[in-house]
């Protein structure tokens, strides 16, 4: 069902273009049969292909609306606006490195941000993937960042965890820290007295 999904409303171009041909090959073989119901039923191809062009333009999937919320999620960390991030962060969310292991809470990462070291410098969406489990996506991220008043830059990749919630509204409940600088942030900070936020 993912597949036909992205297939139809996400990328739809293998879908259109497969059409178009069958729409050229009947016109021409009605033609070069001088069969004018072969001409006529040509059509068909054609109508199905502008009506999956509207389909894929009118609908919005899942994966089409995280990939959104994830840049204004991103946008709101550049700011910050805590509030704006509230709303795509669900209460209970944790931060956990490339093993796994949790680092901080969105509570503690909030009451941070709120003290001002984070000052976002630039993001990028690289792309949403759906998990294995239904209600589950995964987008993955690219954000350079400054600490503080620093003008040194910090590039980070990330994989974001949303999970749609009982109430249908999708929340990101975890955030995995991929890589710090190219590298696993383990192995960057390993040793270090990290903070438990």
């Amino acid at each position: 069902m993912a597949n036909l999904e992205h297939n139809l409303f996400e990328s739809p171009w293998l879908i259109i273009v497969g059409l178009v041909v069958v729409f050229a090959v009947l016109r021409v073989l009605g033609r070069s049969l001088a069969n004018k119901k072969l001409v006529w039923a040509s059509h068909a191809p054609l109508l199905l292909a502008g009506g999956v062009a509207l389909l894929a333009h009118f609908v919005e999937t899942d994966a089409e609306k995280i990939d959104g919320w994830t840049g204004e999620l991103l946008a709101a960390t550049t700011v910050p606006d805590v509030a704006a991030m509230d709303r795509f962060i669900a209460p209970g969310a944790v931060i956990k490195d490339e093993k796994g292991d949790q680092l901080a809470t969105w509570a503690g990462v909030k009451r941070t941000i709120q003290r001002d070291i984070f000052d976002g410098h630039g993001h990028t969406v690289d792309s949403v993937a759906r998990a294995s489990e239904a209600g589950v996506m995964a987008a993955s991220v690219r954000i350079q960042s400054r600490i503080g008043s620093s003008e040194q830059v910090h590039p980070t990749r990330w994989e974001w965890v949303w999970k749609k919630g009982d109430d249908g509204r999708w929340r990101v409940v975890e955030f995995h820290w991929v890589t710090y600088r190219g590298q696993p942030p383990g192995k960057i900070f390993d040793g270090w007295p990290l903070p438990r936020l």
